[in-house]
């Protein structure tokens, strides 16, 4: 029997993992709470530049973004976890999204690859800055993909996408079991790689 989103706010026991990281240091993984609301701001606020822009988080919307993400655990589609270093910063927010929308749709038709809502599900990640780049996200991963399958998902795939430029998430991709399945230009105009993921198999679709 699968999880739903209000077994997981209930109880977030269910889907909180302890990680250790590559330097050594140890992290929780867990869904995000009612309570995280002023750490959730100040991981947004200490967002860099290039990382705001992708993530499409504004200069002066921290707060509100971090107090609309808590009001709405259990409320729609979305299940968000957050990595919490062992100083109690957030640090890494995970994002699954257990409903489709049509754009998505049409695209991976096109690509011969239909999805199918209740076991296709769409993933976004963001590290602060600070953790980019030293492994946190990949010793994550693999509790997000249980956390995914506890949903019953079977396949996941990207939120947008990701920029074709973006050469280091696409490795980190690659690396986590990712394969392009098409490219699309986004609303701004921007080239970008869909990704779709296959829980439990890394070599093809």
């Amino acid at each position: 029997m699968h999880l739903s989103l209000s077994d997981a706010a209930a109880d977030p026991g269910l889907l909180t993992q302890a990680i250790s990281l590559p330097n050594g240091s140890q992290a929780a993984l867990r869904p995000l709470v009612a309570g995280d609301e002023k750490a959730l701001a100040c991981f947004y606020r200490l967002l860099g530049p290039r990382t705001r822009q992708l993530y499409d988080v504004g200069d002066d919307s921290a707060a509100s973004l971090a107090a609309e993400r808590c009001a709405a655990i259990a409320r729609y589609d979305k299940f968000r976890l957050v990595l919490q270093s062992s100083e109690g910063e957030i640090v890494g927010l995970f994002e699954l999204s257990l409903d489709l929308v049509p754009l998505d749709v049409e695209r991976f038709a096109a690509y011969g690859l239909p999805l199918r809502p209740g076991s296709d599900v769409r993933y976004g990640l963001c590290l602060a800055d600070s953790h980019q780049g030293r492994g946190h996200a990949s010793a994550a991963q693999p509790f997000v993909n249980e956390a995914a399958r506890a949903f019953g998902a079977q396949r996941v795939i990207l939120l947008g996408g990701v920029h074709e430029t973006n050469a280091h998430a696409i490795r980190f991709y690659e690396h986590s079991g990712f394969v392009a399945a098409g490219h699309f230009t986004n609303r701004d105009g921007v080239r970008c790689i869909d990704m779709i993921l296959v829980l439990g198999v890394r070599s093809h679709l």
